[in-house]
């Protein structure tokens, strides 16, 4: 009883553990989930941005470089000439932050072979203004003309607008992973609320337990500090209590009260020729007689070894001598079955009465034991009566 009392307690210390440290580890992964959350959606929104930016930028400049080239062939205008190193300055600025801000290694392929395009570009470009600047507009027109510039053009805007799905892509992949991180993190709150929730229900389930064992065994206690373990009757302690409050009751309303104490006769040679346990199923079923003779109201206790004691409200002392008598006599024809013998008793009884109530209990109890021991001294199995003392009676 014991170890199953120390399992269920350690059973309930664990649930009780395992929910303040699953409900400490929620609190903890959601403070950091939102923390996390907000940080990440901060970067990526920055991120998302200025790889959008690029995206729309690069094939602009791109575009920008080898319009400015061509108008300044066409017209002849150097003033042309800044407007393309605008553009390329930009294109280069925009290649730079691309390889800053992404981690795809396909976007970093892409922009080294663009830079690769926008270094042979340099040649042509720098060949054409060349041209300009000494006024051979036609070679310089002728250059733009040739195949190598116009597949290296080509590549480039190829290249450009390449970087740019790439970075779209890019985006959409850092979306879906922030996603697919938001998704796993929810599943995981999900299954911890779940644990906890668990956790809780257990230690809820046994903290219960354990207050219905604990109020149990508190009842059991309680119990077996007012009754007899063997018997099942009233101990002294029930009785005296109890028939204080009964004799007070009486006290009140001038009515009779009558005690009868008995004693089973000759319960040592019992227990010496037949053994202890025969003794003990002797008391038990000495116990069961006794409660057949009882009325509502009336009260039976054990108050030691053989010794029992009843209170008797509203009786007078012929009436308490009627049912000591025929106490006596049940007893008398009481036979006890042990193994394979029948183990007869008899009893002595002291019976002791208060007319109109005004005697206190420890009174009428010390006159009761004073009659039994009268009934055990002329000699056993029979009833003896004594009047209280008057001096021992209570005063209105």
């Amino acid at each position: 009883m014991a170890g199953a009392t120390v399992f269920a307690s350690e059973a309930k210390n664990r649930w009780l553990l395992v929910s303040f440290a699953v409900t400490a580890l929620l609190l903890l992964l959601l403070l950091w989930n939102l923390v996390h959350t907000q940080q990440t959606l901060g970067h990526l929104e920055e991120t998302q941005l200025n790889l959008e930016r690029a995206a729309g930028e690069l094939p602009f400049h791109i575009q920008g470089m080898q319009t400015s080239v061509q108008l300044a062939a066409e017209s002849g205008d150097l003033n042309w000439r800044q407007q393309h190193q605008n553009h390329r300055q930009e294109a280069k600025r925009t290649l730079t932050r691309i390889e800053q801000i992404t981690s795809s290694p396909a976007v970093t392929e892409a922009t080294e072979r663009l830079k690769t395009r926008l270094e042979k570009a340099d040649t042509f470009y720098r060949t054409v203004f060349e041209r300009l600047v000494q006024g051979e507009k036609e070679a310089a027109k002728s250059i733009l003309g040739n195949w190598p510039y116009i597949r290296n053009r080509n590549a480039m805007r190829e290249g450009s607008e390449a970087i740019s799905n790439l970075l779209q892509e890019d985006v959409r992949k850092r979306l879906a992973e922030q996603r697919q991180l938001a998704a796993v993190t929810a599943l995981a709150v999900l299954l911890l609320s779940l644990v906890m929730l668990l956790s809780w229900i257990l230690s809820l389930r046994n903290w219960n337990l354990n207050v219905r064992e604990r109020r149990e065994k508190e009842a059991e206690i309680l119990y077996l500090s007012y009754h007899d373990e063997l018997t099942g009757l009233p101990n002294r302690r029930y009785f005296i209590e109890a028939g204080e409050r009964e004799a007070a009751r009486i006290r009140r309303y001038r009515r009779p009260l009558a005690v009868l104490i008995l004693d089973i006769d000759h319960f040592k040679w019992i227990n010496d020729t037949f053994g202890h346990l025969a003794g003990d199923r002797v008391l038990i079923r000495l116990s069961e007689t006794l409660g057949l003779e009882l009325r509502e109201g009336d009260l039976l206790a054990r108050i030691g070894g053989e010794e029992f004691i009843l209170l008797l409200p509203e009786t007078s002392l012929r009436p308490a001598l009627d049912v000591a008598e025929r106490v006596r006599q049940s007893v008398a024809e009481m036979g006890t079955e042990y193994e394979g013998q029948v183990v007869s008793i008899t009893v002595s009884i002291g019976v002791t009465s208060t007319e109109d109530g005004q005697a206190e209990l420890d009174t009428l109890w010390g006159t009761a034991d004073d009659a039994l021991y009268d009934a055990k001294e002329s000699g056993r199995d029979r009833v003896h009566s004594k009047a209280v003392d008057s001096l021992a009676w209570v005063t209105a």
